[in-house]
This record gives structure tokens, sequence and C-alpha cells, in this order.
């Protein structure tokens, strides 16, 4: 089977080739003679290539307009042959579709309204006889508003099938290219919680469907009851069970090590997958203020990123190729393999700094306490911070119910602050108003810098992904995580890629963001500037006022040119997103839900279990602290951070 025109995308790799054969096609077209229902539908896609003005880079600006001019006779080609044909010779056609065009004959059907062409007959012999057309019907509205009882009647009769494509339409969190499908108006809310019911209990569910299953969030479109998503995850820990009783999977983990001799802060090591973290005893015991070991936890214990960020944020960057292979629910947060290493990483450190300082006769309460309620008020003349710990009680759940609403608290205390200058303990009792993290603000008018997708995701793809367009595997090796660490380090020429890959390196060039040296060599325009834009996509926000001061004018004029944008506000929104996964369900349908389970009374009862939430909440109030201080060192212009990347 020959390779044939298809549009997927102005970005696509594919774009190229396609633009090769259009100039074949043009060339040698022949409508009068054209008898081939594959040819009709490539010409289809030639004309969507039009549409997006992408013609072949060897035509004059003549060959554009007169191409252009054959457009309306191509149009009455396609129609003719549509037109002159009854349901049976088009149920025949189909048949001889490719499977790469077969999406181009719906797109037809529903854009020149052939339904009618179409019996309802034909139409359900067709979903019955091609194997899984009906994800491709299902992209098409009108086609679906028109064949709704067919499609429902076959959609009733494939559970299995049906019910991945109800999970993948509700549930999958999936990129913004991807088609959306429609499904009929006669399949109820019933009827799909029946399907998935069925496909809960079928002999092979599929352990991704399962867990989209499991965290699904009810709307108008799908509401399952608790009950079947208790069956799902029941049925998911069965099959899990079952898997690793036969097989063995990736092992990683965290070994965290007190050396009393060693007077180096902390070390990290890696090794066959497992981190080992070594703190410095006699470096801590050299320590003697509270303010000094509180903020040695700053430096040491991973709470902070280079950019002054909570560094425990899911970022794309930081999942493997090997997990982002894996179905994911739009409503679960699903933090992932480094996520999750970041916290046994955190968490271990705390628990060994909670030891050592109980041999000092201290406490991290004991520190926490003073550095809020002392250091943050004297230093940045805050009138007036306050937060109580129970440090007394030795049950762990009077002391996860004192702090809970101390990070509510705090916060409050700070917006307020923010607003007025200081702190009304009036205003702070009167407001009950549930919290929002996204809302509170920043003292600094220019506190975080995010990319503009839609102008910077092409520099981020060709530059920064791993394998982008101009990956090479005879230039590329372990080395190079990408085209940008690769070019930097080597010289190299254009005619050294592939046809299709020059084109884009000259629309670089052109575009400026590349340039050829003396030497004939590839380089780089703007070292700074690129310095930059990796910055913005490996951390994927940018704390302004911790970027380096010789970036600065790079992220104004990404500003100015609206490749970015900006926000005023205390926390990232991955640092929003990452405090609710932890605190509550409003939205992730994942998340721990500490913060709810034990002001409703429906935590956990094992003591270990409430230790370590305790140790959580622990840890959420610290990095709280770190980020209001954050904050206003950054709103003081002699304060302002200017840290390396």
């Amino acid at each position: 089977m020959q390779h044939r025109v298809y549009f997927y995308s102005k970005y696509d790799g594919s774009i190229f080739s396609s633009l090769t054969r259009i100039g074949t096609i043009m060339t040698t077209l022949d409508l009068i003679n054209i008898t081939d229902v594959n040819d009709i539908l490539e010409l289809y896609q030639v004309l969507i290539f039009f549409d997006h003005n992408l013609f072949p880079n060897t035509w004059t600006s003549i060959e554009v307009e007169e191409n252009k001019l054959k457009i309306p006779a191509i149009k009455k080609a396609i129609i003719s042959f549509f037109i002159n044909k009854n349901s049976s010779t088009l149920y025949q056609s189909y048949t001889e579709v490719d499977f790469q065009l077969k999406n181009s004959f719906w797109q037809i059907i529903d854009k020149f309204n052939f339904h009618q062409l179409i019996s309802s007959e034909d139409f359900s012999s067709i979903l019955v006889n091609c194997n899984h057309l009906i994800s491709e019907v299902l992209q098409h509205k009108k086609l679906v508003d028109i064949f709704k009882n067919e499609i429902k009647n076959y959609l009733l009769s494939h559970p299995i099938l049906s019910a991945e494509i109800i999970l993948r339409e509700y549930e999958e969190k999936r990129d913004d290219n991807s088609s959306r499908l429609y499904l009929p108006s006669t399949l109820s809310l019933a009827d799909k919680e029946d399907i998935i019911l069925q496909y809960i209990s079928a002999p092979s569910p599929n352990l991704n469907y399962l867990d989209l299953i499991i965290h699904s969030k009810s709307d108008d479109n799908l509401k399952l009851h608790d009950r079947t998503k208790l069956n799902a995850k029941k049925r998911s820990a069965q099959i899990t069970q079952e898997f690793f009783e036969q097989n063995t999977g990736i092992t990683y983990g965290v070994s965290i090590v007190l050396n009393k001799d060693s007077e180096i802060p902390q070390e990290i090591r890696s090794h066959d997958g497992k981190l080992e973290v070594t703190f410095g005893g006699k470096f801590l015991d050299n320590i003697t203020g509270k303010t000094e070991l509180f903020e040695y936890i700053k430096e040491n214990m991973f709470i902070l990123d280079k950019l002054n960020c909570i560094d425990l944020v899911k970022r794309k960057s930081e999942i493997s190729t090997f997990e982002g292979i894996f179905m994911s629910s739009r409503n679960a947060y699903n933090p992932g393999v480094s996520f999750n290493q970041k916290l046994m990483i955190i968490q271990g450190s705390i628990q060994m700094f909670q030891l050592y300082l109980k041999k000092r006769e201290l406490s991290l309460e004991d520190l926490l306490l003073h550095y809020v309620n002392v250091v943050l008020n004297s230093k940045y003349k805050v009138n007036k911070f306050h937060v109580k710990l129970n440090i007394s009680s030795e049950s762990y759940l009077d002391k996860i119910l004192t702090a809970i609403p101390q990070i509510d608290s705090l916060l409050k205390q700070y917006k307020i602050f923010v607003e007025d200058g200081h702190i009304d303990s009036d205003l702070l009792q009167i407001s009950s108003k549930p919290l929002i993290f996204s809302e509170i603000p920043s003292k600094s008018e220019k506190k975080y810098y995010y990319p503009n997708q839609d102008k910077l995701s092409k520099i981020f793809n060709n530059f920064f992904a791993e394998i982008g367009i101009f990956y090479h595997p005879e230039l590329f090796n372990s080395e190079y995580d990408n085209f940008y660490s690769f070019l930097i380090k080597n010289d190299v020429r254009v005619a050294q890629f592939d046809d299709f890959q020059q084109r884009g390196l000259e629309e670089l060039i052109e575009e400026n963001y590349l340039f050829i040296d003396d030497n004939g060599f590839l380089r780089i325009r703007n070292e700074a500037f690129f310095v930059t834009l990796h910055v913005l996509y490996k951390f994927e926000v940018v704390n302004y006022f911790s970027l380096h001061y010789l970036l600065r004018p790079s992220m104004e004029m990404l500003n100015n040119f609206e490749m970015v944008t900006h926000e005023k506000k205390l926390f990232t929104k991955g640092e929003s997103d990452l405090l609710n996964f932890i605190l509550n369900k409003s939205r992730f349908t994942d998340g721990y839900d500490i913060r709810n389970k034990y002001m409703h009374g429906t935590n956990p009862l094992d003591e270990e279990i409430i230790k370590n939430h305790y140790n959580i909440v622990l840890m959420v109030l610290i990095m709280i602290v770190f980020k209001i201080e954050n904050d206003l060192k950054a709103s003081q212009p002699k304060l302002i951070l200017t840290l390396e990347i």
C-alpha cells in the first residue's frame, strides 16, 4: 500500500513527504478519469493542506496560485463521486478504502451532508463488519445524530469496546489535538453504567481502564455509583496481585542516612535505581540557633527547587517515556515515579531530622513556631503572623487535628497582610469561607512567568523534546538529552540532516533562532534567550526574582512578544495543584484528602498511618512558610534573589 497524503497537523513530521506527493498529484491531475475511492479521498486531504496554506516548497508563487484555481474543480469531482452512488455501491466503496483514509470517507459524508445516501441497514452492516470503525464514526456529530439508534444498539452489543470508548472520551487525559468523540443522545447514563459494569466483570479488563473508572468524576456525561468504583478497585487489586505473583516489577527506593562524623551538609548518590541521601551529623551539631536549624531544612531537604518553587510538584519533564505511554485520568493527579521518590526523600529527611532534634531536646514544631511567630514577624516587620501546634500531646490524632487548621489560618493571614499591609485578627476571624490556594496573592507584581504553549510549543518540541523532529541517530547519542544540548556542544552542518529536517532548520534560520557561522556550522542565535527557554521548558514556570539577573532581559523579551504569561500569586499553578492533591479532592479524584478526612471524621484509625499523615501536614506547613518568606524577600529590592540555574 502506497503512502497517501494525510493531514495530521502543521507540526507533524509526515508533512514534508505529503507535500512532495501533493506536487506529483497536482502535476498529473486528471479529474475526468478518476474512479478509485482512495484517489478521491486523497484529493480531499490535498484540499485540507491548501486550506492551511501548505504547498510544496518547490512551487513558485505563480504555481501556488495556479493550483489554488483548481480547488473548485477538485471539490466538484469529490461531490460527483459520492452523489452518483447509492447505499449499496457506497458500502462497497467503503470496503475498498485504505485504513489511513477511512476517516476521510466519514469527513466527506458529514461535511457535504451525504448521510441520506446510506440506509440504516447498510450503516449497521458497516459497523458490524468493519472492526473498530465505531471510533471513526463517533468523531462526526451529525453522523451520530442521524444514526443514533443504530450506534446505540452497536455500543450495547459490544460492551468491552464501548466501555473503553466511553472511558477514553469522558475520563482519559489527552492532549488538545486528540479528536473528540460524540456518544449518541439515546445512550442513557444507566446504559453507560451497565456497560462499565460488564467491563469490570469481563475476563481480562485492562488495568488502565479500571483506573479510569476508580478515578472518574461525576458529570452530565457519566455518573458512576460509588459501588461501581469500589468494584473496579477490587478487580484492579485482584489483577495486580495475580500479575506480581508471576512477574517482577521495576524497583526503586530511598535511603536516608545521618553520618555523625560527616561535616558535609548533605550529599546524594544514586545506585541501582536507589537514591541514598546522607546528612552530616557534625555539620548539624555546629548549628546552634533555631533559625539556622530551620533554614537547614530549606537548603538541604528538597523543599524548594533552584527557582524557589516547591520541588515536589509534578513536571512533564520528569515523566519518563515509559510512564508517558500509560493512560491516565483527566480527573487524577497521577503523581508518577519521580513524585513518589521525591516524597519519600522529603518525608524520610524530615523524620531523620525529627530524631536528630529529639537528641538535642528540640522538636521540628519548636523550630517552625519560632520561625513564623518570631523570625518572619521581626525580619519583615509583619504585624503579626501567628500559628500554634500541639507539641505536648503524644497522640498524633490530637497533633494533626491542631495542625490542619493552621494551614488555612497562615495563608489567610498572609492574604490579609498582602491586601492590607497588616494582619487584622478581627477580619481573620470573621471569614469562614474555604481557602482557595490559587487565589492567594503575591506582594510582587512580576512573580511567575508561564510559557504560552500556543507560541512556544513548536520551539520546545524542536529544541528540548527527547526525540524531536531533528533527531538523527548518527548525530545523537546517550550524552545528549535533546537537539539543543547536542547543538551547543557540536559542530554540525545543515547538510548532515535529512531533506525534511533541512527545511525545518532553514525555517528556524529565517526566524532568527539559528544561524550559520563563518565556518558553515549551525549555531544558536541568542544563548541567554535559549537558556531562559530551557528553564521554562524544564520547570514549566519561572519565579522571576529567583532567575539569574542576566536572564531577566530574555524573560522580558519573551513577555513583550507574548510568548509568556505572568501571574501575581503566592503559589504557582503546579503548587496549587499539589496542595489540592495532598489536602483535598476538590481538584483530583486520587487526592490524599488528608485535610477533609480529619476535619470530617473519616480518617483512618491506625496510629502509624495517622503519624505519616501528620508528617505530611508538617511538610506542607514548612513548604508554605518558605513560600511566604520567599515572597516577602522578593518584594524587598535589596533582598532580590539571583540564583543560577
